[in-house]
C-alpha cells in the first residue's frame, strides 16, 4: 500500500502502458511487465500488482502474479453476482426497468429484461472494450467512470457507489479512492485477459465423427467447460466459458436439443 499513496493516478497505469506497447492485450501481461525478462516484476514492473507480492520481499513472482489473478478472478465473479442481487429486488431472476437503469447495455436479446447470464457476459465485454482503449484514452475513460460513479462528489465511492467495484478497494476501508479505482480497472483488465486452462484435455480423437460427437453432447448439456476444451486455441483468444454459457443457453431455450449431423454431412 505504501507504493499506491506515493503514486498518482497516471503512474498507476505504468504497467499496463508497458503492457500496450509490448502486445500485452493478446496473452501474457506478466511477460510483457516483466522489462528486464528476470522472471519476477519488481521495481517499476510491478505497477497495480503490488498486491501480488505475497511474501512482501518487493518483488511479484510468476507464481504470485498466477495466484493474485486467479483471485481476483474470483472475486470479479463474486461483485458481479452480488451486483444482479442487489439490483434484482423483486428478486424474479431478471433486471427490467429502474433495476436495470445503466446496465441496458447487457440486453443482449434486446428484450428489456436482463437475467443473470447477460449480465455476467455485459460486464465482461465492458472489461474487453476498456482493454482495447489506448493507453491515454483508457486513462481518460477510467477517471470519467470514477468520477461519474462519485455521485456525491467527495472523490470516494462508498454504499451504493461502489456497487461492482468493490473489490477495488485495496485497504478493506468500505471506500474506493480514485487510485484505487485505476489499480482495480488494471486488476481486471489484466485477469479478463487470462483464459481459463483444463488441467486434463482430452486426447485428439481418431476420427472426424467423434469430435463432433462431443461438441453436439456439451451443446445439448449446456456445459460450456467442457466445449470450451473442444475449442480450437485461437477462438479460446476471443471467447470464454462466461460468453459459452450464455450462448449455450440461448441456443437450447430457442431451438431445442442439437441433433448429431449424419457422417455422410460430416
Amino acid at each position: 500500500m505504501q507504493l499506491l499513496r506515493q503514486t498518482n493516478f497516471a503512474t498507476l497505469f505504468a504497467s499496463l502502458l508497458v503492457a500496450a506497447s509490448q502486445g500485452a492485450c493478446a496473452g501474457d501481461y506478466f511477460t510483457s511487465c516483466d522489462i528486464n525478462a528476470d522472471g519476477v516484476l519488481s521495481g517499476s514492473e510491478v505497477g497495480a500488482f503490488v498486491g501480488f507480492d505475497a511474501d512482501k520481499d518487493g518483488e511479484v513472482s510468476r507464481k504470485e502474479y498466477s495466484a493474485g489473478i486467479i483471485q481476483h478472478q474470483a472475486k470479479m465473479r463474486e461483485v458481479d453476482l452480488a451486483l444482479f442481487a442487489s439490483r434484482d429486488g423483486n428478486q424474479d431472476g431478471r433486471l427490467s426497468g429502474t433495476e436495470a437503469s445503466g446496465l441496458e447495455a447487457a440486453d443482449q436479446n434486446q428484450d428489456g429484461r436482463i437475467t443473470e447470464a447477460e449480465l455476467m457476459l455485459g460486464m465482461k465485454l465492458i472489461r474487453s472494450k476498456m482493454a482495447s482503449l489506448m493507453p491515454d484514452q483508457l486513462v481518460m475513460e477510467a477517471k470519467r467512470r470514477f468520477h461519474l460513479l462519485d455521485t456525491n462528489e467527495d472523490n470516494r465511492l462508498s454504499g451504493t457507489e461502489a456497487l461492482g467495484v468493490s473489490h477495488y478497494d485495496t485497504n478493506s476501508d468500505g471506500r474506493v479512492t480514485e487510485q484505487e479505482y485505476a489499480v482495480g480497472v488494471v486488476l481486471d483488465i489484466a485477469a479478463s485477459s487470462e483464459k481459463s486452462k483444463d488441467p486434463t484435455p482430452p486426447p485428439h480423437p481418431p476420427n472426424a465423427e467423434e469430435p463432433v460427437q462431443a461438441i453436439v453432447d456439451a451443446i445439448n448439456r449446456q456445459d460450456a467447460k467442457r466445449l470450451s476444451t473442444l475449442l480450437r486455441p485461437e477462438l479460446l483468444k476471443i471467447i470464454d466459458e462466461p460468453v459459452l454459457e450464455y450462448l449455450l443457453k440461448h441456443v437450447v431455450k430457442s431451438h431445442g436439443k442439437i441433433a448429431t449431423p449424419s457422417k455422410d454431412s460430416i
